[in-house]
């Protein structure tokens, strides 16, 4: 229910999101937007991978002792 009525407050930010798409084209803020959602996607990848190992480490000593 929480997470509904979080999306039903972001509806008009998002229809008025679009009307600024132009703008955000044309002014080259767009590649700017997409170069830090990139940027934050590969760390979150990273991050995860880094913990994967970290977690692997553990089972197999776990399961050595």
């Amino acid at each position: 229910m929480k997470f509904l009525m979080f999306v039903l407050f972001l509806l008009p930010l998002l229809a008025n999101a679009q009307a600024k798409e132009n703008l955000m084209y044309s002014s080259g803020r767009i590649y700017v937007v997409i170069a830090v959602i990139l940027i934050i996607l590969i760390g979150l990848i990273l991050y995860l991978v880094r913990i994967e190992k970290k977690v692997k480490k553990l089972e197999e000593g776990n399961t050595n002792g």
